[in-house]
């Protein structure tokens, strides 16, 4: 149980740090409402579900071992970053109001479900920081003397569970907030994520492999 939650406040803590998927949720639930955050939240959980079998499975051990296998995900996961983010600078520069109902928005503003899910998901599962986390510290709290797929897993369930939460929690307050995103405000923060996420995608193009 003390494995637990220790595993349980190290997941919280790196949930709540900031990173891509925080600015992809002030990216997107401004413009496109409470749901489409909503459901990037449900792809960012899936994908932290993917990354522990991904360790469990040993996957994780062959991409960080891998120069081949690491760089092309952290070039993909670099250019996926920083084509959101040119995306969000566009809509600023654009000056859309995120203030004004969705049917008023421009038609882009309709993200379908599996869009917004396979959107959130793509983030998470792209960054290569998880990644390293599920191999290198993840094993640790697992329980030798257990059953280590069901462990791992419900390790796993617990992090998507946290980030499920905190993250609901952030759209919810952004949605609240919705009305003064307003005219000048708004498009600074659209642009202000946007460069975030640029920002993020730069830093991943530079990220070093630690297992090669």
């Amino acid at each position: 149980m003390s494995g637990y939650i220790a595993f349980a406040a190290v997941a919280t803590l790196i949930v709540v740090s900031p990173g891509p998927n925080l600015f992809l949720l002030l990216k997107n639930t401004p413009t496109f409402g409470c749901r489409v955050g909503l459901l990037n939240a449900v792809g960012f959980s899936c994908a932290i579900m993917c990354h522990a079998a991904l360790s469990l499975i040993g996957l994780s051990a062959i991409v960080l071992t891998s120069s081949v296998v690491f760089g092309t995900i952290k070039f993909v996961g670099a250019g996926y970053l920083i084509y959101l983010g040119f995306i969000a600078l566009r809509d600023a520069s654009r000056g859309v109001n995120h203030a004004d109902p969705l049917e008023k928005l421009p038609k882009r503003a309709d993200m379908g479900s599996r869009r917004a899910v396979a959107e959130g998901w793509l983030t998470n599962i792209l960054n290569p920081k998880p990644s390293m986390f599920y191999l290198a510290a993840f094993p640790q709290f697992l329980n030798p003397a257990g059953s280590f797929v069901i462990d791992g897993l419900a390790l796993g369930a617990t992090h998507a569970a946290i980030a499920l939460i905190w993250y609901g929690l952030i759209v919810a307050i952004i949605d609240r907030i919705r009305d003064q995103l307003g005219g000048e405000f708004g498009r600074r923060l659209k642009a202000a994520s946007g460069v975030a996420l640029v920002g993020i995608g730069f830093r991943f193009a530079l990220e070093r492999n630690p297992g090669a």
